[in-house]
């Protein structure tokens, strides 16, 4: 199994649970602007899904997985730096991913069992994505 697909837009990291009372009971609830990432990536995923030949999905497989997130570029930010050193931190945007394709891609985000994550800027007049791609482990060595 080998699965790749882009997510426009500004990736977004994954926030903490927000807690709320009303009525007297108190819930945890995800923030609307993860939620929508989230079913973004997953309808990507979908889309990517349909175009494969004879795969049952979720799979059940090991997986390894790579993603990259192109975040929007300063203007300040000179021509050599590639590296945004800043927030979002790139385990909260790999948490967005990685939920979202849980119980679609595969049946759960513990079979990931070797991921790579970056952050880069994008490139002068790209706009910003996140380029996913998951593929069973030990079948395939990601190159690009």
């Amino acid at each position: 199994m080998f699965l790749k697909f882009t997510v426009p837009g500004v990736p977004v990291p994954k926030a903490r649970a927000r807690v709320t009372t009303a009525g007297g009971k108190t819930h945890a609830y995800t923030p609307k602007r993860t939620k929508d990432y989230e079913a973004k990536v997953a309808a990507r995923a979908r889309e990517a899904i349909r175009v494969m030949p004879c795969a049952d999905f979720p799979v059940s497989d090991p997986l390894a997985m790579r993603v990259t997130f192109f975040l929007k570029s300063p203007k300040s930010r000179r021509k050599w730096q590639l590296w945004p050193a800043k927030r979002p931190d790139w385990d909260n945007l790999a948490k967005a991913v990685t939920d979202a394709m849980n119980a679609l891609v595969y049946r759960d985000d513990a079979q990931i069992v070797d991921a790579q994550v970056s952050k880069r800027y994008a490139a002068d007049g790209d706009e910003p994505h996140a380029l996913v791609t998951v593929w069973t482990a030990g079948t395939r060595r990601y190159e690009g």
